[in-house]
């Protein structure tokens, strides 16, 4: 399987889904977070969930986040071109990729070939990055955010960072982990998904509730004044073609 993976992109195998990001006030399409499929002739559809660990622990993953960046911001620029000119992309990058040299370069090339402006360009860290050196990992989140880039913790209160880390680093959006929106209002009074919301705001920046999957959860989130949400509730992830035709309802 690792062996296959190598050459998963050179063999076209791999492909991306998008799932949408609602304004929860508008109940309006925002902008989609772009999700790695890899489509095996030999194993079949495999889930992120098994192919990602491989390719992290056996040094692919850095290869086929370039390739997403590229491919997401293509897909951008297309939908913009369409007359979507305000939708964002969120793509994930992994801590291996944030200790390259020469990660930010390897973005501002990408948004340069694809010309797409960076303030419509979300990168998402997770907190695993701030275990490394904070002062480079600093660096790099300012570089970014100088260039425009938006900047996002995923799966926000899972990890290792800690309040003083989100206090001072230039992060634009807080994601809840799903574990914290799965079992509200049932087994779980949101509380934890609260405490974040409301650190969110206090620090003024965005919140975004990932897994939502039910009106009763989404009614606790509109309640509590979360900014963002995406979820099952809303929508799968989907092909590009489909995104597309969903766009119109959703913009």
């Amino acid at each position: 399987m690792i062996s296959s993976l190598r050459n998963a992109i050179k063999n076209n195998e791999l492909e991306i889904y998008y799932q949408p990001i609602f304004d929860l006030r508008y109940k309006k399409c925002i902008g989609a977070e772009a999700l790695l499929r890899w489509n095996s002739p030999i194993f079949g559809r495999i889930v992120p969930s098994v192919f990602i660990p491989l390719a992290e622990k056996n040094g692919i993953i850095c290869d086929l986040g370039e390739w997403i960046l590229d491919h997401a911001l293509m897909q951008l620029k297309k939908w913009h071109d369409m007359g979507y000119s305000e939708l964002s992309i969120s793509v994930n990058a992994s801590p291996e990729q944030f200790q390259k040299e020469n990660f930010v370069d390897i973005i501002e090339t990408a948004l340069t070939k694809q010309e797409v402006e960076p303030e419509y360009l979300e990168i998402e860290v997770t907190e695993s990055i701030f275990i490394n050196d904070v002062k480079e990992v600093t660096e790099k989140l300012k570089r970014l955010k100088e260039i425009g880039i938006k900047i996002a913790v995923d799966d926000f209160g899972t990890g290792y960072a800690s309040l003083s880390y989100i206090r001072n680093l230039p992060i634009d959006k807080l994601k809840i982990d799903r574990s914290f929106i799965m079992d509200i209002p049932y087994s779980d009074n949101g509380s934890i998904a609260n405490v974040i919301i409301r650190l969110a705001r206090n620090l003024g920046i965005r919140v975004n509730a990932e897994g939502v999957e039910t009106r009763d959860q989404e009614s606790f989130l509109e309640e509590n004044k979360c900014d963002e949400v995406q979820g099952f509730y809303y929508s799968k992830p989907m092909p590009s073609n489909e995104f597309e035709v969903r766009l119109k309802g959703m913009y």
